[in-house]
């Protein structure tokens, strides 16, 4: 995407973040809208007590993914950002889930 003068734009953050329970206990399924001049998106989450102990997921081409390993009973805060040709966006919004 660029902009005037020939300056190259950085790519959108992603919106429109939805999580829900997996099928298997300890699982998550997380999905944000597509970012059209998105390559491939990174997730990440971290407990609510331990915020800024964030643990990465692998990239991927979809808008989607299943996390594993979560704790059941545990308050889950994840987030998503997009890679482009330019480099990454911000990172989303947050959202919440109480791991099942």
């Amino acid at each position: 995407m660029r902009g005037g003068a020939g300056s190259v734009q950085p790519i959108a953050a992603p919106t429109g973040l939805k999580i829900r329970r997996g099928k298997a206990s300890g699982e998550a399924v997380v999905r944000c809208s597509r970012v059209p001049t998105a390559r491939v998106y990174e997730w990440r989450f971290a407990t609510v007590a331990t915020p800024t102990a964030w643990t990465l997921s692998d990239t991927a081409s979809a808008a989607s993914r299943v996390l594993d390993g979560l704790v059941p009973g545990t308050i889950y805060v994840v987030q998503v950002r997009a890679h482009g040709r330019v480099g990454a966006s911000d990172w989303s919004e947050s959202v919440t889930l109480v791991a099942a």
